[in-house]
C-alpha cells in the first residue's frame, strides 16, 4: 500500500520559513533607517538662499564692476540689487554697462552718494527687488540721515521692467542728471506717502511710450527733453 504521507522535502521547515520571514523584516528595517537618515540630512543641511543685496564698500578704487568694492565680493546684477549702507572712500563709478536689480540708500550710509562715468555709460535697472517691504524699487531712499542720491551726467539709467523710484527722505534728493529711458516701460514716482523727498530728472527721457507717474505730494522736477 502505498504511503500517503508527505514527503518531507514538499513542507518547508519552520526553520526556513522564519529565516526568510527575518531577512525580509531585516531588509525592511535597513530601507526604513536609509529613508529616515536621508529626511535627517535633508533637514539639517544648510539651504542656500540667494543674495539679493550688495552692499559698496570702497576703500582703495572706485570701479563698480571690480568685486572686491562690494561686499563679500558680489557685483549687483539682474538679480542683486546695489545697498549703500556704510562709510567708504570712493564714490563708484561705472567703466561699462553694468546692471542691478535695484539702487537702495540705506539707513547707515556716510555720505550723499553720486553714481558717475568717465565716459558715457549705462546702467540697468531691472526693477523688480522688495527693499525694505517696497515691492518693485528700482530705486529706494529710506536713509535716516537723510542722504542725496546722484546719478551723474554721464550716467544713463535703462528700464527694463515696470518699476518705481521711491524716495522716503524727508530732505534727502534723488538727482538724475544723465538720461533715462524707459525703455516702453511705466514707473511711478512716489508710493502715495506724504512725507517723502524730492525728485530731480535733468536728464533727457527717452523710451518709446514708456509713462512717468507721479505718486506723491513732493515735488518732483523733469527738466530734461522728453523724446
Amino acid at each position: 500500500m502505498p504511503n500517503s504521507s508527505p514527503h518531507t522535502s514538499d513542507i518547508p521547515s519552520s526553520r526556513s520559513t522564519a529565516r526568510n520571514s527575518a531577512a525580509r523584516l531585516t531588509a525592511s528595517a535597513q530601507a526604513l533607517a536609509l529613508f529616515l537618515i536621508a529626511l535627517l540630512l535633508l533637514a539639517t543641511s544648510p539651504k542656500a538662499s540667494a543674495q539679493t543685496t550688495s552692499a559698496w564698500q570702497s576703500t582703495s578704487n572706485s570701479t563698480w564692476g571690480n568685486s572686491t568694492n562690494w561686499a563679500g565680493g558680489v557685483l549687483p546684477s539682474a538679480t542683486v540689487s546695489a545697498v549703500f549702507n556704510g562709510t567708504f572712500s570712493n564714490q563708484p563709478t561705472l567703466g561699462g554697462a553694468q546692471t542691478a536689480q535695484g539702487l537702495w540708500l540705506a539707513t547707515g550710509v556716510g555720505q550723499d552718494v553720486t553714481i558717475n562715468s568717465a565716459s558715457a555709460q549705462t546702467l540697468t535697472i531691472t526693477g523688480t527687488p522688495t527693499l525694505n517691504s517696497q515691492t518693485n524699487a528700482g530705486i529706494y531712499m529710506n536713509d535716516s540721515g537723510n542722504r542725496s542720491l546722484t546719478i551723474g551726467p554721464n550716467t544713463s539709467i535703462t528700464l527694463s521692467n515696470a518699476t518705481g523710484f521711491y524716495n522716503q527722505e524727508t530732505t534727502g534728493v534723488l538727482t538724475i542728471s544723465g538720461g533715462l529711458n524707459l525703455n516702453g516701460k511705466p514707473l511711478t514716482i512716489g508710493n502715495g506717502t506724504a512725507s517723502t523727498g524730492n525728485v530731480a530728472i535733468s536728464g533727457n527721457i527717452t523710451g518709446n511710450i514708456g509713462s512717468i507717474t507721479v505718486n506723491t505730494t513732493s515735488t518732483v522736477t523733469l527738466s530734461g527733453n522728453n523724446s
